[in-house]
């Protein structure tokens, strides 16, 4: 029996660090409804605070030229991490995390 996971990677060039104002600039020019604008803020938020603080949810990995972020888990029942569920939302808009200077996998 298998079982399955998901994974999401977002990674930043050492030389380009995370702009979370043009960010959450870029979310500003969605267009999208009051309430969808305030959960992707919330959701970069949440991704800010796990890169800069730390989180329990967010391993970091450092290679030379680029700074890779993970999360992720079992695929049953509930999202794996509260951050993974921020990054599923956060993939439908991929000009956000281009606009921090990430590239975002799953």
């Amino acid at each position: 029996m298998g079982q399955e996971v998901i994974i999401y990677l977002i990674t930043h060039s050492t030389d380009a660090k995370p702009d979370w104002s043009a960010a959450l600039g870029a979310l500003e020019r969605l267009e999208v409804g009051d309430a969808e604008r305030e959960v992707l803020r919330a959701d970069v938020e949440t991704l800010r605070d796990a890169v800069e603080v730390g989180s329990r949810e967010l391993v970091a990995i450092a290679i030379p030229g680029l700074q890779v972020y993970a999360t992720g888990g079992p695929t049953w029942g509930d999202a794996p991490t509260e951050l993974a569920e921020s990054l599923e939302r956060l993939v439908q808009y991929p000009q956000l995390c281009k606009a921090a200077n990430f590239g975002l996998h799953a």
